[in-house]
């Protein structure tokens, strides 16, 4: 056994190539231990290199427990070797079937997570230890026996539960570790003369047995860290040292220990003064964990560059790598930098696993549509070739589902028997209407047939049977939808090394599921399941798994755990995370058994873990770099970090640079932040621009394409138009400098027909017109369960129609109030038209016709009607009166006009089109014009003033071109609102005060002229005023779009521009310069 400072990380790889140099055939004489896998991985490479012109068979090199494990492969009746993964699934389903027997756990115990992997750990330390159930119980005589008698049940439930089919690690060493003898090593190692072990700092029982097991059967060197004059520094050792002495070694040590190795965490030296040697190191103070891994990043550019280390020669690690990897894929890029990073990625976040979990979840949640959507919408997905385009959420839409079940393949016929309905009363002229239900027809016909197939395809996994036709199932199923053959297509939504990843994942699972067929068959034999179970044991060993990309140790900077980087031997090191609490790792306490409990039992103290830490730490300050950087934080979210002890007992030790003052933003650049400066200082109006960094910016993009340079040079153009402060620029909408646009729009909308609801689109915001109508961008409609604002309005607007067009027809249409029983009747069979039902459903028919003890809308309808009639002597005369195409022609009046009406103003002509919900007339040949509301919202006066309300001022100034045979004179236009019995009445918006009637009206804004409603130079505006006030609103709004002025809200505080507007996360606009500009322009 050799002791003394730790020395080179291969202690024996000058030894061992001389046993290769020196062997006559292909068998290797020895055996080599090294602590970690890279470790193994990294040397095996080193030797292939050395040996190039050599056969050299795939060397004998492992970690201990890789080596007994294989060795246990080649045992006759070896068993299958469960997973960590798997292992916690065995654990979680034993504490849950177990809950009724112990006392110690509780019924919960199985749901917290972190129990089970502690309970699990425990578990697995015993068996490991080679503990029996008695063996436990007599180990802590007269403690407490809930506790001892639960550890011991579950133990002995553990093994029952393993079975003779499968086996963990800790079973499988002990089995080995038991076999060995003179026999058995004969059989197996005959040619082996050596064995050699170094970097351990932590030896379990199995390696001492094993030891104690081989001592006589072949030369056994070990290589231990310690020096014995710093007891403080190898505490973490001394237990094994002891442990290896019962083995009677020749014990040689051949170097003493050094500076670092006699004085560090070193207690007893007595204060003897002496100076501080020199050490090659820094220590790096950093504001945040972001800030940390730049400087980082920025510090590995510069030694690079400067001194040529190779990018693979560069190490770094941290206390938790986990916490750090994010940061680290964000940060990294970003400084041009490659990187090999050694940490598993969760196999629940891969995309293409959690599609195949959606496989299984979708028929398990009963076929909800959001998951139904979700799975049909994963990259991953195919359909079969022919199938045409479907729209699950139209389907789900249209009919209101929520989740596939029951029969709603007969509500898809209902509704498309409604629609076909539809379509049929049409007139023959109205070709634009037919095709756009065909279109709709077409797509709910083909969305259910393929729908159908694909919910009976899944409608497989859920009966119940074993797990061998579960699992013959599944992959036939995802075989079906392509899940299995995904990396055989082109798939635009992932970049090749994404596809890498992925096909990582892919594997992890594929053997994942074959392990899970063959424990859960062990748990359950070919007992039936049904695909609850199988989906929760599946998402839970899932859920626990994780897989690793592949690894380029040559290709860019080395980062892994602590323990690892020292086997890839880098020439700088840094150790970053160095705060206090992170590292040392803070004391953690076995939550079963206190320390002396531990030690009575021969399981390690976790007081230990300081121990380690400080091994660790002076393991790394010995590693073959030649400079060691260390970093820490000094902030987290709110909280304050100060620095590791040990970094501070490192400088009290040892000459070395300690920067507290906080990486500049200089030293930190990159390119990507050269050009965030350049346009921050363009959008705070900071000038000059800084140029010298846009220049510095573009001489290290030469390496890229021109395409991303052009991309960032539009960028800076597209800043700097948004900047100029007279006035909007291209990128604000307007569009007016573009000449080929302007030609485009302005021959696009020379003769066509507006809309006035379009036009008010514009009033609002010609953004939004133009994401709108003229992009055909469209937010993504919920799925409602009740109508939706829209039927509710076609609801009401086709009842009122139908109703007052019988009662015309039967000159009955004065005195509606008394045909409630035709109004009611209309009413149910517009209902019983839509393709609609349940409890949503029937509250919408509640709210419309009331229940036996509360009155409906339409009851509370007709009093409203009864009352205004009455007093004001105004009748209904025309319903849904149309001008131009709006709407269907079954549903307009007779007197309308399928022709736009034309607006004439200055020589310019518009032509518009619309349609009036219902006009009531007087004897005198006023008319009072009405706009059925379903809703809240309603617009006021001011509105109409300001120009984004025109519906009623236009139809107003309309009506005599409208109806040119009749001379009607309009003089209110009102909101006739129907929301619930709250909410029936009429509501005066624009009222001509000058008409000399009473409509209860003369005191609010709307009756015009008033002092409240004045035009720009203070006079009061009067009915007339207003009409043609929006007349004019309406020509310059159509030149503005013929003229590509589509500029952000002149309103831009009003709430239908925040909340309530659909574009509001992809509008980009200037709040400030927004009212800048409107106050200069009075």
């Amino acid at each position: 056994m050799f002791i003394g400072p730790a020395g080179d990380y291969y202690f024996f790889k000058q030894e061992i190539y001389q046993h290769l140099k020196n062997r006559s055939g292909l068998e290797y004489d020895f055996i080599y231990f090294l602590p970690v896998k890279r470790a193994v991985r990294y040397f095996k490479e080193q030797l292939v290199d050395e040996f190039s012109q050599q056969a050299t068979p795939e060397p004998p090199i492992y970690t201990f427990y890789d080596f007994i494990l294989e060795l246990y492969q080649h045992l006759p009746g070896a068993k299958k070797i469960v997973s960590s993964t798997m292992r916690l699934f065995l654990v979680e389903e034993l504490l849950k079937k177990n809950a009724h027997r112990l006392k110690f756990f509780t019924s919960t115990s199985a749901n917290r997570k972190g129990l089970v992997r502690k309970v699990d750990s425990l578990l697995t330390e015993f068996r490991e230890y080679g503990y029996h159930p008695d063996e436990l119980k007599q180990a802590l005589e007269g403690e407490d026996d809930r506790r001892i008698s639960d550890f011991a049940f579950l133990l002995e439930a553990y093994e029952s539960l393993l079975g003779d089919q499968i086996i963990d690690e800790a079973g499988a060493i002990q089995s080995v570790v038991t076999r060995i003898n003179d026999a058995f090593w004969e059989e197996h190692f005959s040619s082996v003369t050596t064995i050699y072990l170094n970097g351990y700092g932590l030896f379990t029982r199995p390696m001492f047995r094993f030891f104690e097991r081989v001592r006589h059967l072949c030369h056994l060197k070990i290589k231990l860290d310690y020096v014995p004059e710093n007891p403080q520094l190898f505490e973490h050792v001394q237990p094994a040292l002891e442990e290896l002495k019962k083995l009677q070694p020749v014990i040689v040590q051949k170097e003493k220990g050094g500076v670092l190795e006699l004085s560090l965490f070193n207690t007893n030296r007595g204060g003897i003064a002496r100076e501080k040697p020199k050490l090659e190191a820094l220590i790096q103070a950093t504001q945040n964990r972001a800030q940390e891994i730049a400087f980082i990043a920025n510090y590995i550019k510069r030694i690079h560059h400067f001194y040529q280390i190779p990018l693979h020669k560069i190490g770094i690690t941290f206390p938790t790598l986990e916490e750090y990897a994010p940061l680290i894929h964000e940060v990294f890029p970003r400084y041009g930098i490659p990187y090999n990073l050694s940490t598993g990625f969760q196999l629940s976040q891969s995309p293409l696993i959690r599609s195949f979990l959606l496989i299984l979840e979708v028929p398990s949640l009963g076929y909800e549509v959001k998951k139904v959507e979700q799975l049909i919408a994963s990259p991953f997905f195919r359909l079969s070739d022919g199938e045409g385009h479907i729209d699950i959420t139209f389907l789900a839409r249209e009919l209101r589902l929520t989740y596939f079940h029951g029969n709603w393949q007969e509500d898809v016929q209902k509704r498309i028997d409604y629609l076909k309905d539809q379509q049929k009363h049409l007139y023959t002229d109205e070709e634009l209407e037919k095709e756009q239900i065909e279109e709709q027809i077409e797509l709910l016909e083909n969305t259910t047939a393929v729908l159908s197939d694909i919910l009976s395809t899944l409608h497989r996994l859920q009966k119940k049977q074993p797990v061998h036709e579960f699992r013959k199932c599944y992959l036939e199923v995802l075989q079906k939808f392509g899940f299995l053959d995904w990396y055989k297509y082109e798939n635009q939504y992932t970049t090749p090394a994404e596809k890498e990843q992925e096909y990582r994942a892919f594997n992890r699972f594929i053997k994942l599921l074959d392990q899970f067929s063959w424990i859960v068959s062990n748990l359950h034999q070919d007992e039936p399941l049904d695909l609850k179970e199988f989906y929760q044991y599946l998402v839970l060993l899932v859920s626990q798994a994780t897989y690793n990309v592949r690894e380029w140790p040559r290709h860019g900077v080395q980062i892994m755990p602590r323990l690892e980087i020292l086997a890839v031997e880098p020439e700088v090191l840094f150790f970053g995370g160095l705060q206090e609490g992170a590292f040392p790792r803070p004391y953690t306490r076995d939550i079963f058994f206190h320390d002396d409990e531990r030690e009575e039992m021969g399981l390690v103290a976790t007081e230990d873990l300081l121990a380690q830490d400080r091994f660790i730490f002076y393991q790394l300050l010995t590693s073959s770099a030649n400079k060691t950087i260390f970093t820490y934080h000094c902030f987290e979210k709110e909280a304050t970090r100060v620095p590791s002890n040990f970094l501070r007992v490192l400088a009290e030790e040892f000459q070395l640079r300690w920067r507290n003052v906080f990486p500049s933003e200089r030293f930190l650049e990159n390119s990507s932040q050269l050009l965030q400066q350049v346009a921050e200082r363009i959008t705070d109006q900071e000038l000059p621009i800084p140029y010298h960094r846009f220049n510095l910016w573009l001489q290290l993009q030469k390496m890229f394409p021109g395409e991303r340079l052009l991309m960032w040079v539009q960028k800076l153009n597209h800043l700097l138009e948004i900047q100029q402060k007279d006035g909007f620029g291209v990128y604000e909408g307007n569009l007016i400098t573009e000449r080929e646009i302007v030609e485009i729009l302005t021959n696009r909308f020379q003769h066509r027909a507006f809309s006035i609801t379009r036009l008010e689109t514009y009033a609002a915001c010609p953004i939004k017109f133009y994401f709108k109508y003229l992009l055909g961008l469209e937010e993504k409609e919920e799925i409602q369960a009740g109508l939706t604002a829209l039927e509710r309005g076609q609801l009401v607007h086709r009842t009122l129609f139908r109703f007052y067009r019988t009662l015309r027809d039967k000159k009955m249409e004065r005195e509606p109030w008394k045909h409630e029983d035709l109004l009611f009747q209309i009413a149910h069979e517009e209902f019983e038209r839509l393709p609609f039902q349940g409890i949503f459903f029937e509250l919408e028919k509640e709210r419309y016709f009331g229940t036996a003890h509360s009155v409906g809308l339409w009851k509370k309808f007709l009093w409203e009607e009864e009352q205004y009639i009455t007093q004001t002597q105004f009748y209904p005369a025309y319903f849904e009166l149309a001008f131009g195409r709006a709407g269907v022609k079954k549903e307009q009046d007779p007197a309308s006009r399928q022709k736009p009406i034309v607006l004439e103003e200055d020589g310019r002509k518009v032509r518009i089109i619309g349609k009036i919900d219902r006009i009531d007339v007087n004897e005198m040949g006023q008319a009072i014009l009405l706009d059925y509301k379903t809703g809240s919202y309603f617009s006021r006066v001011q509105e109409i003033c300001e120009g984004t309300s025109l519906q009623l001022p236009i139809y107003a100034a309309v009506l005599q071109d409208l109806l040119p045979e009749q001379t009607l004179q309009p003089v209110l236009a009102a909101i006739y609102q129907l929301k619930d019995i709250e909410n029936c009445t009429r509501i005066a918006i624009l009222y001509d005060k000058e008409s000399q009637l009473s409509l209860n009206s003369a005191n609010s804004s709307a009756s015009l002229p008033n002092n409240r409603v004045v035009d720009e130079n203070g006079e009061p505006l009067t009915f007339q005023d207003i009409l043609e006030r929006s007349k004019h609103f309406i020509f310059q709004y159509v030149e503005s779009i013929q003229h590509g002025i589509f500029r952000h809200t002149r309103f831009p505080e009003k709430t239908f521009c925040g909340e309530y507007c659909e574009f509001r996360r992809m509008c980009r606009k200037d709040v400030a310069k927004i009212k800048r500009l409107e106050n200069q322009a009075g």
